[in-house]
């Protein structure tokens, strides 16, 4: 069952979600159902929808959620799930908003956070060291059935992972091969 708590901060409405007798199981991996329970892992890390920050009911009417730093207001994160018919999840697109150089000790936990929970522990962010290091853009295949597609723009990083993908993504050790400009 999910409770949904409102509260006035700031001037902003912001929406606490508490989970009462959730399944251990996180169902935000590609390939789940999509449903209110998919969104249970992110939400209980601070992320919420564009309602939910306006004080109104979390729905699964929009599948994007959005991470918000509490003191300045500014969107940290955002993420995308991908669906077939509003029903199944297909892939996640996860987007940081980031300062320029190294990633943060925020980014890399949330790009751990968001490639386990996508991935159902079937990757970390170890698996991209080949892809940060080298700066590789484009989609890469990671332990053969997962597509990761990564961007790195002057603010931003995306991170798109799917499976669906995977059969034409090149494999991650050609990023290893790539030669810097």
């Amino acid at each position: 069952m999910l409770v949904l708590l409102r509260q006035l901060s700031l001037g902003f409405a912001m929406t606490a979600v508490t989970f009462l007798g959730a399944s251990p199981l996180a169902l935000a991996r590609v390939g789940a159902p999509y449903s209110l329970e998919s969104l249970r892992p992110y939400l209980e890390r601070g992320y919420t929808t564009r309602l939910g920050w306006e004080g109104w009911p979390i729905t699964t009417e929009d599948p994007h959620l959005y991470l918000y730093d509490r003191q300045s207001l500014v969107r940290r994160a955002e993420l995308e799930f991908g669906l077939i018919n509003n029903s199944q999840i297909v892939s996640q697109t996860l987007r940081l908003t980031l300062a320029p150089g190294e990633l943060s000790p925020f980014a890399q936990a949330e790009i751990n956070g968001f490639l386990r929970e996508a991935s159902h522990n079937q990757l970390s962010i170890n698996d991209l060291k080949p892809i940060f290091a080298q700066d590789c853009p484009g989609q890469w295949r990671l332990r053969g059935t997962w597509a990761l597609s990564y961007l790195r723009e002057a603010t931003d990083l995306y991170l798109k992972l799917s499976q669906e993908e995977a059969p034409r993504a090149k494999p991650i050790h050609q990023c290893h091969q790539r030669k810097k400009k």
